[in-house]
């Protein structure tokens, strides 16, 4: 059989033409190496006969960058429909309202808090959220093997002014480990 290879760049301009607005960058407040990408996530709980959905909106990212006292969240023009009233927000108490999700180093932040934010500031956010449809399932994971599969990473570069926090997408491969329980 040929060996396949990927037109990455296809394959970049479709991820961030589909979830482009699920990422905001995040970092310690007045700390220069504390960066996080959280990702907007939609938790569909109940679905009716009639299409009518009732879901919940989180924040989803790694557990460890969330124990911030104070935390920058930068604003890109993108989730918004109309103009934001700042380039940033900080959140007082950050590490507060995350929920851990078990032992899997992944947290949650219910999102009222930010829209209400938005709202008093006159403005409100547009975003894409990642669902349970995007998201990689147990068996996706499982089929796993020891050979090499492209994997794309959806997040923020930290450049060297530290503040722009341009979205980035990363090619590579991701294999599972020698001993079958990592990657």
């Amino acid at each position: 059989m040929p060996e396949q290879t990927a037109d990455h760049g296809s394959i970049i301009d479709a991820i961030v033409s589909s979830s482009g607005r699920c990422t905001l960058p995040y970092q310690q407040a007045h700390r220069g190496d504390a960066f996080g990408t959280a990702f907007w996530f939609n938790d569909l709980l109940a679905e009716d006969g009639d299409g009518n959905a009732t879901y919940r909106q989180y924040l989803l990212t790694a557990g460890a960058l969330t124990r911030y006292d104070v935390a920058e969240i930068r604003l890109r023009p993108g989730l918004s429909e109309t103009a934001m009233s700042a380039g940033g927000l900080m959140m007082l108490r950050f590490q507060e309202g995350w929920i851990p999700l078990g032992d899997s180093g992944v947290s949650v932040l219910p999102t009222a808090v930010l829209h209400a934010l938005a709202r008093r500031k006159k403005w409100a956010w547009a975003t894409d959220e990642i669902t349970d449809g995007t998201a990689a399932t147990a068996e996706d994971i499982a089929r796993l093997g020891d050979a090499p599969v492209p994997a794309y990473v959806l997040g923020h570069d930290v450049g060297p002014d530290r503040t722009q926090r341009e979205q980035a997408v990363v090619v590579g491969d991701v294999v599972r480990d020698g001993d079958g329980q990592g990657f």
